[in-house]
């Protein structure tokens, strides 16, 4: 296998925003299936998914210890 590194060709900036506009996207999905509640922010939101994924972390770890 052949691995190629190419400078980033898109600005941190645009990348952001696109994954802003997807979060976004998610949380009104989720507010609207009723998921997750109406009144979370953004915010939280993003915070309670990086919670979510570090638990699944700390789980793989725990099968190790």
């Amino acid at each position: 296998m052949e691995v190629i590194i190419t400078p980033e060709t898109i600005s941190s900036a645009s990348v952001m925003k696109k994954d802003m506009q997807e979060i976004e996207n998610i949380l009104k999905d989720l507010k609207k299936e009723n998921l997750i509640s109406k009144s979370i922010s953004n915010t939280s939101f993003i915070l309670k998914c990086f919670d979510r994924g570090l638990n699944e972390y700390r789980k793989d770890l725990s099968l190790f210890d």
